[in-house]
């Protein structure tokens, strides 16, 4: 019979051992070293977000979006110098309530395939679906049926599937059969009808 460790054993016997330990603080200050790099390259970023009022000294801070910042993350958003760690950064707290009115800019900068890298595009559709109200029913239907944003109309079958409106609940069993996000429709078709069954 073969002698098993717990999980905390090997915990232990990694935290003993020095190759593990040198890799752990190599990996750390190699992070650190990206993120000062990515810190540095945000200044513009920063400054701007500063000149506001809003107190903020990394990427790291962006967070809580007040409003008056909003604006001025759409515009750093479509700069083409950032790097995608800089463009998630400031697409991530867009995903809030007080970004929805600027509804339009958060449209296009989904659809507009030369503004976001496929690394971050997807986060303009999270920062839609986190803001849509029942008015933009008809938008995110039309964003989530083009075939254009690719993978990237994943987040909006979220609203699709939270939504009881009848062209909602219609789009997203037509989406089933999308050779791109048809498995996300059919997983998240199948866990609306658990969820609706009494």
């Amino acid at each position: 019979m073969v002698d098993r460790k717990t999980a905390a054993e090997l915990m232990e016997e990694l935290a003993a051992d020095p190759e593990h330990r040198a890799r752990i603080a190599r990996l750390a200050r190699q992070r650190e070293a990206q993120w000062t790099s990515w810190n540095e390259a945000a200044q513009p970023l920063l400054r701007d977000l500063r000149d506001i009022g809003w107190n903020v000294s990394s990427l790291q801070d962006v967070c809580e979006v007040p409003a008056a910042a909003v604006p001025v993350l759409l515009a750093h958003a479509k700069r083409s110098e950032y790097a995608d760690p800089i463009k998630d950064a400031i697409l991530r707290p867009l995903a809030s309530p007080v970004a929805a009115p600027f509804w339009a800019e958060l449209v296009l900068l989904l659809q507009d395939g030369e503004v976001l890298s496929p690394g971050v595009r997807y986060l303009a559709a999270v920062a839609l679906t986190a803001v849509a109200g029942d008015e933009h029913v008809g938008e995110i239907v039309q964003l989530a049926r083009d075939p254009g944003l690719g993978e990237h109309r994943a987040p909006l079958l979220l609203y699709l599937a939270s939504s009881t409106r009848p062209v909602a609940v219609m789009a997203l069993k037509e989406l089933r059969a999308d050779p791109t996000v048809g498995r996300h429709a059919k997983a998240l078709t199948r866990l609306v009808r658990r969820q609706r069954k009494p």
